[in-house]
């Protein structure tokens, strides 16, 4: 994967304890990660399950 999409193992912990001192069910890592998620989730079940196929 692209460096700047991947995290090193030091920023996922730092991360992690940033996001236990306040109470997040979803973090990101990489600010990229935001928007790709973000359209992801938009996509309907059934049409994401149809990309699959693909």
């Amino acid at each position: 994967m692209p460096p700047r999409l991947t995290a090193t193992p030091e920023e996922v912990a730092a991360a992690v304890v940033a996001a236990i001192h306040r109470p997040r069910d979803v973090i990101y890592v990489r600010r990229v990660w935001r928007p790709i998620m973000f359209v992801l989730r938009a996509v309907p079940e059934r049409v994401f399950k149809r990309m699959s196929r693909l």
